[in-house]
């Protein structure tokens, strides 16, 4: 349940799920109601940290919508490391507006709260409309060692890469939907263990829509962008980028995520910088989206700083403008 003390307003939602198959997993799960939604189902910056932005510096980055649902999904391992999940969605979206006099306890530039759609829509806000989906999921974890319960399986570690495919389907006059899409996406991710020489981890996902589209900024192709000074994950997040800057409906659009966490390769040859115990960290996001734009995100870093604690500097690049610079941090109390 969610309610609006300012507006008066209750968002109530209601939902179940049912586990059978033991080592062979299957589930299905039922849900409906109403509630909030960001545009970006990843759901790229937490409550927490827009709360903050908002209240002290009139930052309110987080861009929302409402809809009342309904949603069936269903899963079911085929075999050791395959995993197919599918899911049947309808959604009633409705735009939402600030509040007349959103509060504030400090604005230091005096910001004026911008609209509660993201700023690349040119403050064309989002028409009440609905949306039927259906999608279909494969992940495949070869060479798996798992966990054995016993009840269940869990994997524990793999030495191959993890495979992943969809494809989502807007279904235009079911239930009145006002959308029609077909969207694909392909990925794979690994982390590689080079003992004293650190690990590499990398995330390539591939994905785009087929044919003629229509389709709402919910049903868009996103980036995971980033805003604020504290650091999204860094394989799957962009560290400089805007939050809606790159959605698009592109046929083709490519985002890659590699990262090296050298450990104690080099800090540990360091004299007096040893005793610190801090490690570091370098790696890249890349972006490609089929005639609109190519970004690129280098970065360094210093992690296990009290433990816990990464600091990043980080340089962004988009074909000919100008190149960006920040520094994103790490802390536990505002871990994503």
């Amino acid at each position: 349940m969610r309610y609006g003390f300012d507006n008066k307003h209750l968002n109530a939602s209601l939902g179940a799920s049912y586990f059978w198959g033991g080592q062979e997993r299957k589930s299905v799960g039922l849900s409906f109601g109403s509630a909030v939604y960001q545009f970006n189902p990843s759901n790229p910056i937490d409550e927490r940290s827009n709360t903050f932005a908002t209240l002290f510096y009139g930052a309110n980055h987080m861009k929302i919508f409402e809809a009342k649902f309904f949603n069936l999904n269903s899963s079911i391992r085929l075999r050791e490391g395959v995993n197919l999940r599918a899911s049947f969605r309808f959604q009633d979206r409705l735009p939402l507006r600030n509040l007349l006099a959103p509060a504030n306890w400090s604005n230091p530039f005096k910001r004026i709260y911008t609209p509660n759609d993201p700023g690349e829509t040119a403050g064309v806000s989002m028409p009440r409309h609905q949306a039927t989906q259906m999608q279909v999921a494969l992940t495949w974890r070869p060479g798996g060692k798992y966990i054995e319960l016993p009840n269940a399986r869990i994997l524990a570690e793999t030495a191959y890469p993890t495979i992943s495919a969809s494809f989502t389907s807007g279904i235009s006059g079911m239930f009145g939907s006002d959308v029609q899409f077909n969207r694909w996406s392909l990925g794979i991710n690994e982390e590689i263990n080079m003992k004293t020489g650190g690990s590499l981890e990398y995330n390539l996902v591939a994905a785009g829509f087929i044919g003629q589209t229509k389709a709402y900024l919910p049903d868009f192709l996103h980036i995971n962008g980033n805003q604020t000074v504290v650091a999204n994950p860094f394989m799957s997040s962009f560290q400089l980028a805007p939050y809606y800057q790159f959605s698009n409906q592109s046929d083709f659009m490519l985002e890659g995520h590699i990262e090296y966490k050298l450990n104690g390769l080099l800090s540990n040859k360091i004299p007096g910088f040893k005793k610190l115990n801090w490690f570091f960290v370098t790696g890249c996001n890349l972006l490609h989206i089929r005639g609109v734009t190519d970004y690129a995100e280098a970065y360094f870093g210093i992690n296990n700083i009290l433990k816990v604690i990464q600091v990043t500097y980080i340089r962004g690049f988009q074909n000919s403008k100008e190149p960006l610079s920040g520094i994103r941090m790490v802390f536990p109390l505002f871990d994503r």
